[in-house]
């Protein structure tokens, strides 16, 4: 399985308003992710491995929605490197709660 398709089917398997780089529309409750860029080791001036990161954000009105604790441990478990990013507070039209996690595949 590719990276796309882990990160797609481990947040899927949390909430069913996922989404590639924007949202189609403005849910309470979504998930979006990207990639950042790739990773490598490099060894002799060669890349011995190679591999991709990004970050899955999670913007929901509930201050103690499931889905904090249930995205990190859906992304490990579907072979993912994962580590907390941040956690935000918005009003873009709605007043959001946006958490933030940085992942990497190899």
């Amino acid at each position: 399985m590719n990276y796309a398709d882990a990160i797609k089917a481990a947040l899927l398997s949390v909430l069913p308003e996922v989404y590639h780089d924007w949202p189609a529309n403005s849910p309470a409750r979504y998930a979006v992710w990207q990639e950042d860029g790739t990773i490598g080791v490099k060894a002799d001036n060669l890349t011995a491995d190679s591999g991709m990161a990004g970050a899955v954000h999670l913007f929901t009105v509930d201050a103690y929605d499931p889905a904090v604790a249930q995205i990190p441990a859906a992304l490990e478990a579907s072979g993912l490197a994962v580590a907390f990013g941040s956690v935000q507070h918005e009003d873009v039209g709605r007043r959001y709660h946006h958490w933030e996690w940085l992942w990497e595949y190899a």
